[in-house]
């Protein structure tokens, strides 16, 4: 190193956070020979549930790329060798390593603004041996958007990327489009079979479409996320509570803010037009409400390895971080809304926006990942009435909205000609709502006291109004 004329520099980007010991290449920005500039992308890589885009510490020109789309990086392992000129003869001595570390790996981005680290050494350390890539994906397919699973299922079948059409959004490679491609190709590739004459007595065989073969493939790093989490939640003594309660008024509420918000723009934080909300908003600001009179709902019970009772303790939160699940390309994830105890309806509705547009489009950070204090899904959306959601833990708490009937119901109800007041049978938009708690620590009637409150809150948008700050 110390003979060469340039500085020969190693940037290193998958180590840092514990638990992560390898990352996914999902596509290069650069091949060898790019000029690049600090802070250009060079690749982007997946780690957990959250995809990260690596950019450049250094100016100088690319020289070799250490792996190609669909490896695995090790952590700690070369990733790709620039070459940096006009370095002084006492920095040629000098091998940088660029890593990404926890901080790093919970930003939104890689962080731009902090300098790259170098570490001093007399001597030259021996480079690790290249991983080896028998994927028959080369490296034209960089540029091509796919999602780790649909470049693994092409890697399986010998698939070039690059010559098959998505049909997906910005023109994304789906796993139908790849499974189409092979569907296709092999119809084309199998020549047809001579034909014996056929007995007009005889209905003709239908002709069966391709049958295709079983797989196995190893699990993303969504499932094997969740893998993990539902191992170790479905040890949680679970306990289950749900109710329907009626959404009149809230429904009322919903449509005289979605009216004000298309005569009078509103923007988010991050300066996109909020053109309507949706309920979800209104269910986490109450959300919030109610863990202000119920504290426990939003505890986290923390054990050690022994789970005896004498060592647990309960960690009272007084931030709202109300995790969204969400279905997303890649599977379910879990967002989280934070400090929604700060928060207006507006402002959630705006998080809301941006997590959504995010987990569409494989941008979720672990930031956004990580952190929920309590979480909601709205299952409802999809289908599904009465649900049994499952623990995260530390959490304590999580709860599951089913989907909004209008079912008819006995009411007492106002005849407006003679004033007398009789029982009749009117229609009314319910909502079932299912909630399970960690019944080590949540009793049946807290979580009941809780649920009810919730209930009240949406029930009666004047008493949430009240309760603001």
């Amino acid at each position: 190193m110390a003979t060469l004329s340039t500085q020969l520099l190693r940037t290193t980007r998958c180590a840092g956070r514990k638990g992560i010991t390898e990352c996914e290449i999902i596509q290069w920005f650069v091949k060898p020979g790019d000029n690049i500039a600090q802070f250009d992308k060079i690749c982007e890589v997946q780690s957990d549930k959250a995809s990260v885009e690596i950019t450049s510490r250094f100016d100088g020109k690319v020289t070799k790329l250490h792996h190609e789309a669909g490896d695995m990086a090790l952590v700690g392992k070369p990733l790709v060798d620039i070459e940096v000129s006009g370095a002084s003869s006492e920095a040629t001595e000098t091998e940088g390593h660029t890593q990404l570390t926890k901080d790093d790996a919970e930003a939104e981005q890689p962080a731009e603004s902090s300098p790259p680290a170098h570490k001093v050494s007399s001597s030259q350390s021996t480079s690790p041996r290249d991983m080896t890539n028998d994927s028959p994906v080369k490296s034209a397919n960089n540029d091509i958007m796919a999602i780790p699973a649909v470049r693994r299922l092409a890697k399986e079948n010998g698939l070039d990327l690059s010559q098959i059409q998505g049909t997906g959004k910005g023109d994304r490679i789906t796993k139908e489009d790849v499974l189409k491609y092979l569907t296709n190709r092999s119809k084309s590739s199998s020549a047809p079979a001579p034909s014996a004459p056929m007995n007009s007595e005889l209905p003709a065989r239908p002709i069966l479409g391709l049958v295709a073969k079983d797989r196995e493939e190893p699990l993303t790093a969504i499932q094997k996320a969740m893998f993990k989490s539902m191992t170790g939640s479905l040890a949680v003594p679970h306990f289950g509570f749900t109710d329907d309660f009626d959404m009149e008024a809230c429904m009322a509420q919903r449509h005289q803010l979605n009216a004000w918000l298309a005569k009078y723009e509103v923007t988010t934080e991050g300066g996109e037009r909020l053109a309507k909300v949706s309920y979800m908003p209104f269910f986490i600001k109450a959300l919030s409400v109610a863990l202000l009179k119920y504290p426990i709902l939003n505890a986290a019970l923390i054990t050690d390895e022994s789970g005896e009772a004498s060592r647990a303790r309960i960690r009272y939160r007084t931030s709202h971080h109300i995790g969204v699940a969400m279905d997303s390309p890649q599977g379910l994830l879990v967002p989280s809304i934070k400090d929604v105890q700060q928060r207006s309806v507006l402002d959630i509705a705006g998080e809301l926006q941006r997590l959504l547009q995010a987990g569409r489009q494989n941008r979720l950070t672990n930031a956004d990942l990580q952190g929920s204090t309590i979480t909601l899904s709205n299952v409802g959306m999809i289908g599904g009435t009465n649900l049994s959601p499952v623990l995260v833990a530390p959490t304590v708490c999580i709860g599951a909205i089913g989907k909004l009937q209008r079912v008819p119901r006995y009411a007492i109800v106002r005849d407006p000609s003679t004033g007398e007041s009789r029982e009749a049978v009117v229609p009314t938009h319910l909502l079932n709502v299912s909630w399970s708690a960690d019944h080590r620590v949540i009793d049946g009637a807290t979580m009941a006291n809780f649920a009810v409150y919730w209930q009240k809150l949406l029930q009666n948008p004047a008493l949430l109004m009240a309760q603001l700050r």
